[in-house]
């Protein structure tokens, strides 16, 4: 997956990112990891409340 996201990155972008405007992306970094976690794990247990209803029915 790592690998693919490194060939889209290095073909796609073929200028030079702008670390001043990347600036607020990166300083909420922490935010954005938690946000992250919580969307993850609320569709982890979607899924397995899903799938406990295939197997129900």
């Amino acid at each position: 997956m790592y690998l693919r996201f490194r060939h889209v990155f290095r073909n796609v972008y073929g200028y030079l990112l702008e670390w001043e405007r990347m600036r607020p992306l990166l300083e909420d970094l922490e935010g954005t990891y938690r946000a992250f976690r919580e969307e993850i794990g609320s569709f982890g247990e979607f899924l397995r409340e899903l799938a406990q209803r295939l197997e129900e029915a």
